[in-house]
């Protein structure tokens, strides 16, 4: 689902995580596993880049049918 569950991101089941992803480099971006509730972040060098590639999946979600 594209929403938080009622009781917020602690509600989920089970609960929801973020890890860093060393095997990618700074051009990729975030890896979602809805199965796992994981968001799998590569090491950015900055919150700049990491902020700018958040934004661009965001923004490039069409083909999950979110947009």
């Amino acid at each position: 689902s594209s929403r938080v569950p009622p009781g917020g991101f602690g509600a989920f089941i089970p609960p929801f995580t973020i890890t860093r992803n060393i095997f990618d480099g700074e051009d990729s971006l975030p890896r979602a596993h809805t199965c796992s509730n994981d968001i799998e972040l590569p090491d950015y060098p900055s919150y700049e880049v990491l902020n700018r590639k958040l934004i661009q999946a965001i923004e490039n979600c069409a083909n999950y049918g979110f947009a």
